[in-house]
């Protein structure tokens, strides 16, 4: 492991590799700031092989992850529990193994690389994750979304977590969240899958309900079949042109619903 101690802010992180040989684990440990406003920098280069990334510090806010020269992988990524955010910019595929952030409430996702981020789910603080800008292909799961988000109105339960992905061939799970949090999914362009853990619930006008848009493309809506079958006619459910039944098929299902 290569251990960098008393990093000052604005000193980014860079881990190269050459596509053959094995990278080591790193770990990069700022000093704290007597302000939270730092926004780290962690650039991986030229064909990252493996090893995992943890990131320390409680000066910071954000961190900016890119990926550029081949194909990057690398192991778990353990990010500063003071960053309420993070973004990753792929020029060349990342692969990352599981993501820890434990402050981080939004993902923001860039460039023309595959970003494939679903090894394990992200944190129950992640409510957004935007990558609509990407035109790579994006695997993300998302993790069981800890409580309602704190609702403008009180007679109108809100939407608790968003996904936008953009014009590539898209995999989001959101399989961890459970009925009672509200969603609202976009997947765009591409031939993309949306995957399922729960009954969706329909919008009104006291509740946002579950609104999943598979956009433009072959897209696919995954589930078992309980969970398929398991919700009244959907309302909110557009532009799925197919769905994948992911256990036994023992009951009756209408794909109208």
């Amino acid at each position: 492991e290569v251990v960098f101690n008393n990093l000052v802010a604005g000193a980014g992180a860079d881990i190269t590799g050459n596509g053959s040989l094995t990278n080591g684990a790193s770990t990069f440990d700022y000093v704290d700031g007597t302000t939270v406003t730092e926004t780290q920098d962690l650039d991986i280069i030229g064909g990252v092989t493996a090893g995992a990334v943890t990131i320390t510090g409680a000066g910071i806010v954000k961190h900016d992850i890119s990926s550029t020269g081949a194909e990057n992988t690398i192991g778990a990524l353990g990010l500063a529990a003071s960053a309420t955010s993070f973004t990753i910019d792929a020029t060349t595929k990342l692969t990352t193994g599981a993501i820890t952030s434990a402050g981080a409430t939004s993902v923001t996702i860039t460039g023309a690389g595959a970003v494939d981020i679903n090894s394990s789910a992200l944190g129950a603080t992640v409510v957004t994750v935007d990558g609509s800008a990407s035109t790579g292909d994006i695997d993300v799961t998302l993790g069981n979304v800890a409580a309602d988000a704190t609702n403008a109105d009180a007679s109108f339960d809100q939407v608790d977590v968003t996904v936008t992905t953009g014009s590539g061939a898209d995999e989001v799970s959101m399989a961890n969240i459970v009925t009672a949090r509200e969603m609202n999914v976009n997947t765009g362009a591409g031939d993309d899958v949306v995957t399922i853990g729960t009954a969706l619930i329909n919008s009104s006008t006291t509740i946002a309900g579950d609104v999943i848009n598979g956009g433009a493309g072959t897209d696919t809506l995954r589930g078992t079949s309980a969970v398929l079958g398991a919700h009244a006619t959907t309302t909110d459910v557009s532009n799925f042109e197919a769905l994948a039944v992911t256990d036994e098929h023992d009951t009756s299902l209408d794909v109208a619903d």
